[in-house]
């Protein structure tokens, strides 16, 4: 495995900070920072490029100019004086602006000026419905780049702030059109920034973009910042190796040739909110916290933060009946961890199968030990609830009595998938869903949790495994979808006799983790729940199998919670700075939830679509 940096959070970039300053010398004009004597006559291509002059200087300029020259010096005092930072001023020559426009162009023009003072007085909201008015296709070039810029810029904003679909959606277009745009180093950070928008939307949230359009360039889009957020490098590289013969004709092109040729230096990915858009600079610039950002805090209470050399005990059970199964992957995944984060920390693995949960706490207590990975099996993480330890806990189970402050657990179990299910089918605006189960454990696990999260207007039938002929007695009619919550084979045996017309969901059980063409082919449709890690392969993945053959979907899951373990050891602290933000693990999008739950969202994906 290639050792890197694996971890990606929400709303990165650090951008090269020599781009950013040429960009914002530039305001992006790109086609050259020109210059007007004041004795000349602006053009319309010169209004919405560089500043060369003070407000006094345009206004000069106005007084001297013909009609359309005045119009074309009034856009660019107003924004000499959006820069000077005088407000009222811009508001007055955007009044007059406003009274002197004679075509739908010059009326678009005087929206860009109006979302450029909304945004300054920090009504970004208001800025942004502004912009919307703006039909910048009939536009020339500068136009249009000014006009992109301060959209993506200020919805941008309001996406970070509100995560309400129609501000990433306007600030998406216009990051795609402002690449269309550009070229070189200025089309490279404007995709950068672009990317990095559409990672801070989520896996789950990409995954239905993706399944939404057919469009190919918003699909490169789509497919670059998915593997992104993956936390294996491999997947970038597998990505980067593919993208430019699939998309030959791409602007992401750009990036997958700067940072495969040493062009660029790979982005640090962090947590934080866009900065303000204010005054004339409006250049694309690394995205850092700005004063009027108020992060929400997760509750403080119990977060783990330990040193970057501390002492960490892992239990699981490596002897036995379980070490196979789930202890040995578990391990691995923590193995796995250290070396691709490169961590100092101090690891001892403590076998629960051959020593006793209290004899292992006497022992942790008086060496140093500053955290706890696990215990895997929920007997023994009860026993270590029990002994009342005090040291904290990233657990690989579900606690079933009190938990200690300074506990947080994986919900890696069936139950858990069906809560997931459930909130896919109500985000995706379905009201009457159909749950169909067997009588295995787990298939009925899954079910009630499902009946459960989505109330009354949800229905649940069990079936005979194997046995598509006892579909006969579910009401499947006057259902809008239908929840699998079967095993793969059982998965493949009753999609078969659904109706084509009913939308179907499946989780993790019915996907048996590496794959399988033929169970994909007759799943095809159907939008799977499932780690984003596993949906396709990568050189983590085939480190699994060869250290465990055939390795199952549970296997495959206690290895990516043991792996996303060590993550959190490090990253809980800034990860509890605003519950908006979300760690890109193996197990999926993480965030710290309530009770301790480390949750982490899926990605959904149709199948049939994994691997285009």
């Amino acid at each position: 495995m290639t050792s890197g940096k694996h971890i990606v959070k929400v709303k990165k970039n650090k951008l090269s900070s020599a781009l950013c300053a040429m960009l914002a010398v530039c305001a992006l004009s790109l086609s050259g920072c020109g210059t007007l004597e004041p004795s000349a006559q602006a053009t319309s291509s010169q209004a919405f490029q560089h500043l060369s002059k003070s407000a006094d200087e345009y206004a000069d300029l106005a007084d001297k100019s013909s009609d359309e020259g005045r119009f074309n010096a009034l856009i660019l005092l107003a924004r000499a004086q959006i820069s000077a930072g005088d407000a009222d001023a811009a508001q007055n020559t955007a009044a007059t602006l406003r009274s002197e426009a004679k075509n739908s162009l010059q009326k678009d023009e005087v929206s860009i000026i109006d979302g450029l003072i909304l945004s300054q007085l920090g009504n970004t909201v208001s800025a942004s419905t502004a912009l919307a008015k703006v039909n910048s296709s009939a536009m020339n070039e500068s136009a249009a780049r000014y006009y992109h810029l301060l959209n993506f810029k200020v919805n941008e904003k309001n996406y970070l702030k509100t995560k309400q679909d129609r501000y990433l959606k306007s600030a998406f277009q216009s990051g795609r059109e402002l690449a269309l745009l550009t070229s070189g180093k200025d089309r490279e950070t404007v995709c950068r920034r672009t990317v990095a928008l559409l990672e801070s939307a989520g896996v789950s949230k990409l995954g239905s973009m993706l399944s939404a359009t057919n469009d190919r360039i918003d699909r490169g889009y789509f497919e670059y910042a998915l593997a992104e957020t993956s936390a294996s490098s491999e997947a970038k590289d597998l990505l980067a190796a593919s993208f430019s013969q699939k998309y030959p004709d791409h602007p992401l092109n750009t990036l997958v040739n700067a940072d495969h040729t040493g062009n660029t230096n790979t982005t640090d990915h962090r947590v934080t909110a866009a900065p303000a858009a204010s005054s004339e600079t409006i250049a694309v610039a690394p995205i850092t916290a700005d004063g009027d950002s108020k992060a929400v805090p997760v509750n403080a209470k119990g977060i783990i933060s330990i040193a970057k050399d501390a002492k960490i005990a892992v239990l699981l059970p490596l002897s036995g009946r379980y070490a196979k199964s789930v202890g040995e992957p578990a391990k691995l995944g923590v193995l796995s961890a250290l070396n691709n984060t490169k961590a100092h920390y101090k690891v001892s693995f403590y076998d629960t199968a051959k020593s006793s949960i209290d004899s292992i706490v006497q022992n942790i207590k008086t060496n140093g030990t500053a955290l706890i990975i696990g215990p895997l099996l929920k007997a023994d993480l009860n026993a270590l609830n029990a002994s009342q330890c005090g040291i904290p806990v990233i657990a690989l189970n579900t606690p079933e009595n009190n938990r200690p402050d300074n506990e947080w657990y994986f919900d890696l179990g069936p139950d858990h998938e069906g809560v997931l299910a459930a909130a896919k089918i109500k985000a995706d605006g379905l009201k009457k869903p159909l749950v169909i189960a067997t009588s295995d454990r787990q298939s009925s696990r899954a079910s009630n949790a499902f009946l459960k999260t989505f109330g009354p207007s949800a229905s649940g039938c069990n079936v005979e495994s194997g046995n598509a002929q006892s579909l006969g007695k579910c009401m499947i009619a006057d259902r809008d979808s239908v929840y699998l919550a079967t095993s793969a084979p059982d998965a493949v045996t009753f999609k078969a006799s659904l109706p084509g017309a009913v939308k179907v969901y499946l989780t993790s059980q019915s996907y048996e983790g590496f794959n399988n063409s033929g169970q994909q082919l007759a799943l095809k449709g159907a939008m799977l729940g499932e780690m984003p890690w596993l949906l396709s392969d990568s050189e983590l993945k085939d480190s699994l199998m060869k250290a465990v053959p055939k390795a199952d979907t549970q296997a495959q899951h206690v290895f990516s919670a043991g792996y996303d373990a060590i993550l959190l050891a490090s990253l809980m602290p800034e990860l509890a700075k605003d519950d908006q933000d979300v760690l890109h693990g193996l197990t999926g999008d993480i965030s710290l939830g309530n009770n301790g739950l480390i949750e982490n969202a899926p990605l959904w994906v149709e199948l049939g679509n994994i691997r285009n």
